[in-house]
């Protein structure tokens, strides 16, 4: 007796892609031999596992990391409005729309990675969200020259330099960083927090996912100093809840959805790749709209607002 399958077509829409794939169900229950088809909807499922695990890295970011790191950036770059703030050293108002703060230690770090994470880092991030109205944010752990671990995060909210640095200041002095500075250079204050400016970047997505999901190299450090170079322990990277779980608008492709589907087909200038079991077809997805596929631009932004609370009408 043959097994009936039945192929049910689903696209997986994202701020920048388009993925179609083919689901396959046997109507015949049969032992388990691996997967037919890519399913895209369960791809970051663990991703909370993740972020809650406490894996060594060893300096290497993973290829899955890496790709989950890129789709919260993405996620976090679209719904991130532009934002006039007042610029400290011209004292103009400038345009923005995130912020990208490093975190370093003021004196030298004599306590485990962990611990500086769970005790300074999540303090820090708690009161970003308590005081700055901090919603999506992501967050790279690295170690420096000098061994100490320092942090990286990009978040959606503009966030004073001074106030930072007040705050991080206050949060790592528990531990008597702050202390510890202030007997080798004789005042309290260091400058121990940085905000890169990120609105001249013309493709801010790209340049902050080669900048959060760099890896280490450390073979070429070791070679280079002579000596065993230290392996970072703990997480490495994290962003908050609602980034984690947004994995992209799973569809069933149903005969409305399949006419707009052939309407891109069409249109010109748009990226496709074809794998064995699916395609992808490389867009802003603003320009869905633009090509007579309104029921996907729709079904897209009641997502992003129910995921991230993100509208572009309430922006206006």
């Amino acid at each position: 007796m043959t097994n009936e399958l039945t192929f049910i077509p689903h696209v997986v829409i994202n701020p920048s892609n388009i993925v179609s794939y083919q689901e396959v169900i046997s109507e015949r229950p049969r032992k388990k031999r691996g997967k037919l088809f890519i399913d895209f909807s369960e791809a970051s499922k663990d991703q909370d596992s993740f972020l809650n695990s406490q894996r060594k890295a060893g300096g290497k970011v993973s290829l899955q990391a890496k790709r989950k790191i890129s789709k919260a950036i993405e996620y976090l770059v679209t719904t991130a409005t532009e934002k006039k703030v007042l610029e400290r050293v011209t004292r103009k108002y400038v345009t923005m729309r995130t912020a990208f703060l490093t975190l370093t230690l003021p004196s030298k770090q004599i306590h485990p990675d962990k611990e500086i994470i769970n005790t300074c880092l999540n303090s820090f991030l708690n009161e970003l969200r308590k005081y700055h109205q901090v919603k999506n944010y992501i967050w790279r752990a690295e170690l420096q020259k000098n061994g100490n671990i320092h942090f990286h995060i990009v978040t959606d909210k503009f966030v004073p330099w001074s106030d930072a640095r007040n705050r991080w200041n206050r949060i790592v002095n528990k531990l008597g960083y702050v202390d510890r500075f202030q007997e080798k250079h004789g005042h309290s204050t260091p400058n121990s927090t940085d905000i890169h400016s990120t609105r001249k970047i013309k493709n801010l997505k790209a340049y902050l996912c080669k900048y959060m999901a760099k890896d280490e190299n450390i073979e070429l450090k070791e070679q280079a100093s002579g000596e065993k170079v230290r392996i970072q322990e703990g997480r490495i990277w994290g962003c908050n809840h609602e980034l984690s779980n947004t994995r992209g608008l799973n569809l069933i492709v149903d005969s409305e959805l399949d006419e707009e589907l052939r309407l891109i087909l069409k249109a010109d200038g748009i990226r496709k790749y074809e794998g064995t079991y699916f395609t992808v077809w490389y867009l802003d997805y603003h320009l869905i709209a633009k090509y007579g596929t309104g029921i996907l631009f729709k079904y897209f932004s009641d997502y992003l607002f129910e995921r991230l609370g993100f509208s572009e009408q309430l922006t206006i």
